[in-house]
């Protein structure tokens, strides 16, 4: 859906006349975000003008949002948000925008003195949180420019770029308390807040996301970006820092619709009538999933966190799309809701969305025992490359032998374990509650269904028996599922997992010099693209002495990662504990080579 200026009381009335048996703890959420996206509130907060090809000057509706001066005979008008992806470890997660760019060629690199892309420069940053929620269930969608003015065309690729961690702290961050300028607040293993700078692997090329996208003349566009911080945020427990390995992805809104329903409050932990842990739901998360581009798996496009009131929204979803709906949580066995599809427009809406069932809520089935566990073993991800990569659980209850996500979990290239040293991942008891949508009726823009009719089912991997895919990074080939029993009543331990399949294989020959280690002092070199930090190495102090060669995909020119450009990056961590991060060297394009040698020296 587009909703194209701010009109509360027409919307409210609307809304009031189509409800028809809508569910208001659903209705309500679905108001809170048709409001934020119209520009009557939203997340985020910092102000700034733009200045190259979206010049303005004024604050937009959420007093985040560069203004521009909309589309003309030979320009576009673009407006941009951007969304934290529904689910979130952390409580905030900070980031300012200071410019965005645009090319046509899906595979061009980053330079700033390229005068081919496309550029708008904030005078000021936009400070927006990725880990905001509208209304406690779906992350808020935060708008960062409205009505920017860009040449006709179709574009391929955007970037987003962020102000680094270590630069000076902005203006925008002292008003708001930041203590830097890309910051994580969460809590620790203790319940103790903390605030740790949010490392951007190369904030100098931005965040990618791949198009294409066709900007009219004189028509204007609304475009919302996605960083998905579930299958992204990174901590470690030794180290101050938090990285953030990019997996974006965007939506039109001219062309998108929502899937909302909501659960009964009295099952979920902390609702309305609800009995205490273990005899309530917990941690429940609700996805929207496609078939993944290999057709080995199913995966999420959206998710949200279920709060306490039981409504949910999944929003943005492209329309004339089906998905299936997941529903999982601790001590709950998972709800599956095949082919839920997306309304289309019709020319009496002027938004759409899809009602999961009746008037009743989806029903759970709790289940008090205990969640299978699974931990990482020491030496798991031995010959794994690149270290850094997502472990997929999921199970086949469809009858086509392809599984739905249970969970998709990043692991640390530093550390080889889960984020801050989480010992351990949870998955779902079984069986699987499986129901088809079947449409009751569809008109002016909403679509209803049919009373779900549920059926426990045996997923086809067995009981307690679950498809594991190493995705590996970016770009590679997924490792074809393992089919791994876990026993319900102890904790596992991952020994090994396959590897993903790399493209085109070719090497970076590395010659260290300069000065040496100091005692105490830790340097780490990570091999980055624009995605984010691909793998590391431990410095010592053989290194001035030999050759070090890194394998890594060569010659690839990909629209989907933006092809074969690294560059390397030093951590360096002093002997009273100081931690700095910066270039080693600078882009590395292999695209067109099979070998590059370089030499770095230590900071």
């Amino acid at each position: 859906m587009m909703v194209r200026r701010c009109q509360l009381p027409l919307m409210v009335r609307w809304l009031a006349h189509s409800r028809r048996g809508l569910p208001w703890i659903a209705l309500g959420l679905l108001l809170g975000l048709l409001l934020a996206l119209a520009g009557c509130g939203g997340g985020g907060s910092g102000s700034g003008g733009g200045t190259g090809a979206g010049t303005g000057g004024q604050s937009g509706n959420s007093g985040a949002a560069v203004t521009g001066q909309g589309p003309d005979a030979t320009h576009a008008g673009l407006t941009l948000g951007l969304t934290g992806g529904g689910v979130s470890p952390a409580q905030h997660v900070w980031v300012q925008l200071t410019r965005l760019a645009w090319h046509t060629e899906a595979t061009r690199p980053w330079r700033a003195d390229d005068t081919s892309w496309v550029v708008v420069n904030f005078a000021a940053p936009v400070l927006v949180d990725l880990a905001a929620t509208g209304s406690g269930a779906q992350s808020d969608v935060t708008r960062v420019a409205t009505a920017l003015r860009l040449p006709a065309g179709t574009y391929a690729q955007m970037r987003l770029f962020a102000l680094d961690a270590q630069a000076s702290l902005s203006d925008v961050a002292r008003t708001h308390g930041l203590l830097h300028n890309a910051q994580v607040d969460d809590l620790d293993a203790q319940g103790q807040a903390r605030h740790r700078p949010l490392v951007l692997a190369t904030p100098d090329w931005g965040w990618r996301v791949t198009g294409p996208w066709a900007l009219g003349a004189a028509q204007a566009s609304y475009q919302v970006v996605q960083i998905d911080l579930s299958q992204g945020l990174l901590g470690e427990a030794a180290v101050d820092g938090v990285l953030l390995q990019a997996h974006l992805r965007s939506f039109d809104m001219a062309r998108s619709g929502a899937i909302i329903g909501h659960l009964a409050p009295e099952q979920l932990c902390g609702g309305s009538g609800a009995s205490a842990t273990p005899a309530c739901a917990q941690d429940v998360v609700v996805s929207a999933q496609q078939l993944a581009a290999d057709g080995l798996r199913r995966e999420a496009v959206r998710r949200a966190r279920v709060d306490a009131s039981g409504g949910f929204a999944l929003y943005p979803l492209p329309v004339g799309a089906r998905f299936d709906v997941v529903v999982t949580g601790r001590h709950m066995r998972p709800l599956v809701i095949r082919e839920v599809p997306v309304t289309p427009f019709d020319a009496t809406a002027d938004f759409a969305w899809t009602v999961l069932g009746d008037d009743a809520p989806l029903t759970l089935t709790l289940d008090a025992g205990a969640d299978t566990e699974v931990a990482l073993g020491a030496g798991w991800s031995a010959g794994l490359a690149p270290a850094a990569t997502r472990l997929y659980w999921g199970q086949s209850v469809s009858g086509d032998g392809v599984p739905h996500e249970w969970l998709s979990t990043p692991v640390s290239p530093w550390t080889g374990q889960w984020s801050d040293g989480m010992a351990a991942v949870r998955l779902p008891p079984q069986p699987v509650q499986v129901a088809t949508f079947v449409t009751a009726s569809t008109a002016a823009g909403v679509t209803r269904g049919e009373p779900l009719a549920w059926q426990a089912t045996t997923p086809q991997e067995g009981v307690n028996t679950f498809s594991l895919h190493n995705l590996g990074w970016p770009g590679d080939t997924a490792a074809p599922a393992q089919a791994v029993w876990l026993d319900p009543h102890q904790r596992a331990v991952l020994t090994a997992v396959a590897s993903a399949t790399a493209p085109q294989p070719g090497a970076l020959v590395i010659q260290m010099q300069g000065r040496s280690l100091q005692a105490g002092e830790v340097a780490e070199l990570a091999l980055c693209d624009v995605q984010g930090v691909r793998e590391v190495r431990v410095v010592d102090a053989s290194w001035l002495a030999s050759v070090q060669r890194w394998a890594l995909p060569v010659r690839q020119a990909s629209a989907d990662t933006g092809g074969s450009v690294y560059r390397l990056q030093w951590r360096v961590r002093s002997p009273q504990g100081v931690l700095r991060w910066q270039p080693a060297t600078g882009t590395l394009d292999l695209r067109q080579a099979d070998e590059l040698r370089v030499t770095v020296s230590l900071p």
